[in-house]
């Protein structure tokens, strides 16, 4: 992750909870949960993949 950071100019404080992860879950006008995304440490947010599952919820799709 140092090594992205540095790459895009970033700095910061990289102390504190290290088992603590992030995510995106999307879910549908019902509540419904219809995407889930479990964040990796130091990779990038798969950002086309989020697009089109919120494309799919708008669309009403039912399956993702």
């Amino acid at each position: 992750m140092n090594k992205r950071m540095s790459e895009k100019g970033l700095e910061g404080n990289h102390v504190g909870e290290g088992i603590v992860k992030g995510g995106i879950i999307l879910f549908d006008k019902y509540g419904i949960a219809k995407f889930a995304y479990e964040e990796e440490s130091g990779s990038e947010l798969p950002i086309d993949e989020i697009r089109k599952a919120l494309q799919a919820i708008k669309d009403g799709k039912e399956e993702l």
